[in-house]
């Protein structure tokens, strides 16, 4: 397997010293507290045994769907203090350590009410969506890009960054638009405060690829489902329900 590149540019000197100060990290090296806090056993451990499942309940990070989420990827850290502030109907917000000079909220811009229509997200009434303008560009390989998203397991419930996928082979300038997980036009005060340092994005590489999906529904197949049986028949009686030592013997 070949190793792909992923290279992230600042825009300017001071970006670079922010992007020093919090650099992006390969998300395996940038885990959730929760995750390195829950326990984990090793095949072999006799927490991994048929009689210690019956005294209780795997952790989530045995959990291979989440596991494959948070291990995978790039975490993009932000770069800076960020401050949402609502004061009755006034609101302001403001970045700490500003890169673009930019004349609307500083590093902070938004998308107006025309542009979300129908989208039914938590904004501002009157502004609409605000975006965080990137301190970064990003490049990779010519057929790749890259998928940006929330890091929704690294626990940080006051901003939603919106998923999307940009062909960075192309196209490498990004922003992040986001939604608030609270609707704050029905509240008086509200303080969302966003520490540099913390997790803000997370992108995973993607090849650009122009199959078309041929989706088929299909019925009930015993063969198949006796396939699936045999599957779970390794997993969970051969190695302990090890999900790594899973997919190492199917190699």
């Amino acid at each position: 397997m070949k190793d792909i590149f992923i290279k992230i540019h600042p825009v300017n000197k001071v970006a670079e010293t922010l992007m020093q100060l919090y650099p992006p990290m390969l998300a395996n090296n940038y885990l959730p507290d929760w995750y390195k806090k829950q326990e984990s056993y090793k095949r072999g451990d006799i927490n991994t045994s048929s009689i210690a499942n019956a005294w209780g309940f795997r952790k989530a990070r045995k959990c291979p769907a989440m596991r494959e989420v948070i291990t995978q990827g790039i975490v993009i850290p932000a770069w800076s203090d960020i401050n949402i502030i609502k004061n009755g109907n006034e609101w302001n917000w403001s970045i700490g350590a500003s890169v673009h000079d930019d004349d609307v909220g500083g590093d902070i811009e938004y998308h107006n009410t025309s542009q979300i229509e129908g989208m039914e997200l938590n904004v501002i009434d009157g502004y609409g969506i605000l975006k965080l303008m990137s301190p970064y560009s990003f490049e990779t390989p010519n057929g790749y890009g890259l998928e940006f998203q929330d890091p929704f397991y690294h626990v940080r419930r006051n901003i939603k960054i919106l998923p999307g996928k940009v062909e960075t082979d192309i196209w490498h300038s990004v922003n992040f638009p986001f939604e608030f997980y609270q609707d704050l036009n029905k509240l008086n005060r509200k303080h969302i405060f966003i520490k540099a340092g913390e997790p803000l994005v997370i992108c995973n590489i993607y090849k650009k690829e122009k199959n078309k999906i041929d989706l088929q529904l299909q019925n009930y197949d015993s063969k198949y489902q006796e396939e699936v049986i045999d599957y779970q028949h390794i997993k969970s009686k051969s190695m302990s329900q090890s999900w790594t030592d899973y997919k190492e013997n199917l190699k």
